[in-house]
């Protein structure tokens, strides 16, 4: 006679199916968009010289020299101390973002340009543009609320962009600190320590420390958030629910985080089909949504 799974059982078997499935439907989109990138590249060269394309495509080789590197930084840090390995991790990443700062003298230009510019203003309270029909900040009007938080910079340290690179650089390694302690809750600690390698030095990542944006702010406060929400306690939800509040004024993207945290204590609820798990869940979402 074949026994029924009990409710949890089944969900945290589908849990695990949808995370897997989703996994390998992101790593093989990722596969795919770069094979119909390549081919858009060499195309064109069949008729206008295959072989200079395929020159061109060896900027790839330094790619793979540094994706090798990370492979043998990964797995040289395993066998160090906690205090050490934070230390190095806090090290090579803040002497790659200096290095970044001092090699490229960057300024703010376009949609960077306005915020700053709207930031000098509401520091000198002479912010006018988002009431003036047409203007940026009229049409992008959610950019006001990193613009704001750019203007204590200025307040502070003056029109200088280079107090707001440094404040980049210490968000930088906040979220890497942040990822890393997440990863610990839900990893081993080699996995943990793998994956804070690949965050401090993912390249798209690595290469925006000379540019504070509210990617980077946001971010801060996004993994705030969900570290709050694991702690499992209502007055934690409530105060995750306070950061994912601040989130949305720098960067609209509150909703998303709302969804994902209602959705992970639904499938906790669904795991205990008891009615204290119930409530405790449903005091968490109703603390986080106050």
């Amino acid at each position: 006679m074949k026994l029924k799974q009990p409710l949890q059982t089944k969900t945290a078997n589908f849990a695990e199916f949808l995370f897997r499935w989703l996994t390998i439907g992101i790593l093989a989109f990722s596969v795919l968009s770069v094979g119909v990138c390549f081919l858009l590249y060499i195309i064109p060269g069949a008729t206008t010289g295959f072989l200079i394309y395929l020159w061109e495509l060896l900027w790839i080789l330094p790619v793979l020299f540094l994706v090798a590197l990370l492979l043998w930084l990964g797995a040289a840090v395993q066998k160090m101390k906690e205090l050490h390995f934070r230390s190095l991790m806090l090290l090579l990443p803040t002497a790659g973002y200096v290095i970044l700062l001092l090699a490229f003298q960057t300024e703010p230009c376009s949609d960077y340009a306005q915020i700053w510019g709207g930031a000098v203003e509401i520091a000198q309270r002479r912010f006018v543009a988002g009431g003036t029909p047409g203007s940026y900040f009229h049409v992008y009007n959610w950019q006001i609320g990193m613009a704001f938080f750019e203007s204590l910079l200025v307040r502070v340290f003056g029109a200088h962009f280079t107090a707001a690179k440094i404040l980049n650089i210490c968000l930088m390694n906040l979220i890497n600190w942040q990822i890393y302690r997440l990863a610990c809750r839900k990893m081993d600690a080699a996995a943990a320590r793998f994956t804070y390698v690949l965050a401090a030095f993912f390249l798209a990542w690595f290469l925006s420390a000379p540019q504070l944006s509210n990617q980077h702010m946001a971010t801060v406060l996004l993994l705030a958030a969900f570290a709050l929400h694991e702690t499992k306690k209502w007055y934690f939800a409530a105060l995750a629910g306070v950061i994912v509040a601040l989130l949305n004024v720098l960067r609209p993207m509150g909703i998303i985080c709302v969804l994902a945290i209602l959705v992970s204590l639904l499938l906790e609820a669904l795991h205990d089909k008891s009615w204290k798990h119930w409530r405790i869940c449903l005091l968490r979402g109703g603390a986080f949504l106050l």
